[in-house]
């Protein structure tokens, strides 16, 4: 039977008082101030405010508030196209709360009423991994799959069991080949074999099939692995190497004497080459810029929506509000073209330096001292200098590369706690927890969004919580037990009205901290225990067990003051309602990454299935019945999703990064088709459609089953 607890009356939050009048217009306390002061305020007994949305960005060189415009940009777009329109649709609203708090900087939608978050973890990557390391890393990688083939085999059957349970045409003419491949090669046997129920000949030749292209891809995912590796060491090694042979190629080729006109000609020659390398590789980024415009539309005005004919279009961008977006817009364009101009310029300049007579301006020339260089090296010496300058850039895009996107998977996914890279992953992770657990404590709905490697940070913080939860569920049952023991100490050592008030405040102690408890009933369980305090006091009750169990009461419960420090109760654990995850390497970091049980570390299986098991099948890890959990604590049960979190998980083919979550439980499936397979795995955050899924399934969330994210023990 479930327990629960007697209501406990609490006074209503105060209303907030109204500001004092300003001195001037420009001191005015907007209601958007308000509210940002009134989130930087300790919680109050309920959360005050409603749905907060926080994104957790990917790998790579990203910029502060680069996620957190994208989604707040995305919503805003796909608002604005919602019919009947919606109210302040295009409205955002800065809220600034300054660096001592979990965030700095937050944006409400007002058309969602949502107020929109970020997490930014790239400083804490940042030069954490050399190339050496990394390169290291990825030939480790490279082996994993043979290594854990057989710790990996219940995840690739389970895969297999779904595509094959998914009615999928494909498996099944797939292992009707297979089988026939088999017979005619007799490696198959022509008896009847013993098969459990359910099953049927077809269905193991798939599994069997299902094994056999596992092999190949571990054969393939080890050769990509070495070449890349072996390629990009060789090319940061071969690149110092040719830059060695610079000096003795510039030695045999320049004459011995130089002019002052020689250097002033060779110097504007290499000014002008770095300027139009620096211009050409601009014009890309430029490029991209322009075709993906995000200059928002005109402000929505009331009243009807103007048509989508070209009188239409001219009467929205004809309004004076629309005059600086179409400025910044044609400025845009108007400097890509400047810039391809000047490229051609630049290189209409070298090819007369080396070709040409010497330039002169107003009767004073340069020499033809670069004419004369590109004549001495000849065919064989400019292929040279070509193949050094190739390798050299190539190898630099490489490491680059390497240290600023693949460093960061490897400083993420380590599971050695003992590595030196294990550090980086409980920072990242305690950043992004606690910034999680502020919005717990102030929103009543949270969603949380990761891209790439974001997505699988987010499901870290999911699990980091949950056992943050079991330690508070532990705190609380530690505070019932010393309340029953003080409250059979106070029935022997207190007599007349105060033994039945003292009762009745222990019994309001331990209700308090009921299987439901949440962080608010910590201000009630103090005032009882001050008025406790106050009533042994008048009784002249001095009894040191009484003293004893009374302090180990508040002790606990003073732990549980501290909004920062104290963990997560349950009821604010359960305000996380949705998970949206996007462009997910989930499945991929779970078949190399994870921890590896052996079959007969059953207890140490038991504890990592509880510590980052969640939504994860059961059988994955060794079981024992034997080992089970504190029952004080509440339970964790991994094996089906019995909480109403709604997970969202958008991937796309042809992004070789995310992929089906088939490896866990719950998980609704959105794919989407990018034909950009270099671009595709940054395409969501241009991608209405997929904010339009975000928005659903924030409303989703609400409406689904009313279960919390942890169950109590019955």
């Amino acid at each position: 039977m479930k327990i629960t607890k007697p209501p406990i009356p609490v006074a209503p939050a105060p209303a907030p008082k109204a500001p004092a009048a300003p001195a001037s217009a420009e001191v005015q306390r907007t209601p958007e101030v308000l509210r940002a002061m009134r989130l930087q305020a300790p919680p109050a007994d309920t959360p005050e405010f409603g749905h907060a949305l926080v994104v957790i960005h990917g790998i790579g060189q990203q910029q502060p508030f680069e996620p957190l415009d994208s989604f707040v940009n995305g919503l805003r777009a796909s608002l604005r196209e919602k019919r009947p329109p919606i109210p302040d649709a295009d409205r955002a609203v800065h809220m600034t709360f300054g660096r001592e708090n979990a965030f700095d900087h937050g944006v409400r939608l007002a058309g969602a009423d949502l107020d929109v978050y970020e997490v930014y973890w790239a400083p804490l990557t940042q030069r954490k991994a050399s190339f050496v390391e990394i390169v290291k890393w990825l030939i480790l990688t490279s082996f994993t799959p043979i290594q854990q083939l057989a710790f990996n085999l219940p995840l690739l059957f389970r895969r297999a069991d779904i595509q094959w349970r998914g009615g999928q045409t494909l498996p099944r003419i797939l292992a009707a080949i297979f089988s026939v491949v088999l017979f005619f090669s007799g490696l198959r046997r022509t008896q009847p074999i013993d098969l459990t129920p359910g099953q049927s000949e077809l269905k193991l030749s798939w599994y069997i099939l299902c094994l056999v292209r596992e092999l190949l891809r571990m054969v393939m995912i080890l050769l990509a692995g070495l070449v890349i590796a072996a390629l990009a060491a060789a090319l940061v090694s071969s690149s110092a190497f040719l830059l060695g042979q610079l000096p003795g190629i510039w030695r045999d080729t320049l004459p011995a004497v130089l002019s002052w006109r020689d250097s002033l000609t060779a110097l504007l020659f290499a000014a002008a080459a770095v300027a139009a390398i620096v211009v050409g590789v601009s014009v890309l980024p430029q490029l991209r810029e322009v075709m993906n415009d995000t200059t928002p539309p005109p402000p929505v005005i009331p009243g009807p929506p103007p048509s989508r004919n070209l009188l239409g279009g001219l009467a929205m961008w004809s309004r004076p509000e629309a005059h600086e977006r179409l400025v910044q817009s044609n400025a845009r364009f108007l400097f890509l073209l400047l810039s391809i101009v000047l490229f051609l310029l630049l290189c209409g300049l070298l090819y007369r330096f080396v070709q040409g007579p010497p330039l002169c301006v107003y009767g004073s020339c340069l020499t033809d001292i670069t004419a004369y260089v590109w004549i001495r090296l000849g065919p064989a010496g400019r292929w040279h200098l070509l193949v050094i300058g190739g390798v050299v850039a190539l190898a630099a895009l490489v490491k680059a590369f390497f240290i600023d996107y693949v460093a960061d998977v490897t400083l993420y996914t380590v599971t050695n706690e003992n590595s030196p890279f294990a550090q980086v992953r409980r920072d990242i992770l305690a950043a992004t927890a606690g910034k999680v657990k502020w919005l717990l404590r102030k929103y009543q709905t949270v969603s949380v969004a990761g891209h790439s490697l974001g997505s699988v940070i987010g499901y870290d913080t999911i699990n980091r919580l949950r056992g943050e939860a079991r330690v508070a569920e532990s705190h609380a049952a530690d505070i019932r037990r010393h309340a029953g023991a003080l409250r059979a100490l106070l029935g022997k050592t207190v007599s007349g009205p105060a033994a039945t008030n003292a009762d009745a405040l222990m019994v309001r102690i331990a209700a308090a901290f009921g299987p439901n408890w949440a962080a608010t009933e910590v201000g009630h369980a103090q005032q009882a225990l001050q008025q406790l305090e106050a009533m042994l006091r008048e009784a002249g009750i001095t009894d040191e067990a009484v003293a004893d169990s009374r302090h180990a009461i508040e002790d606990v419960v003073k732990a549980l003051t501290d909004p920062a420090a104290a963990p997560l109760s349950r009821a604010e654990l359960n305000r996380l309602t949705t998970l949206v995850s996007f462009g997910s390497p989930l499945n991929k970091v779970l078949y190399f990454f994870r921890t590896r049980v052996g079959v007969t570390q059953t207890v140490r299986a038991h504890i990592i299935n509880d510590l980052h098991g969640f939504r994860l099948p059961a059988d994955l890890f060794a079981s024992d019945p034997a080992v089970t959990d504190d029952p004080a604590a509440g339970k964790f049960n991994n094996t089906e999703p019995p909480d109403g979190l709604y997970w969202l998980n958008v991937s796309a083919p042809l992004d070789f990064v995310s992929a089906s979550l088939d490896f866990y439980d719950g998980v609704h499936e959105y794919r989407r088709w990018y034909w950009l397979p270099g671009a595709c795995h940054t395409s969501y955050w241009r991608d209405g459609r997929f904010y339009d899924e975000v928005l659903a399934a924030m409303r989703r969330a609400p409406e689904r089953a009313q279960a919390p994210l942890w169950v109590a023990r019955p």
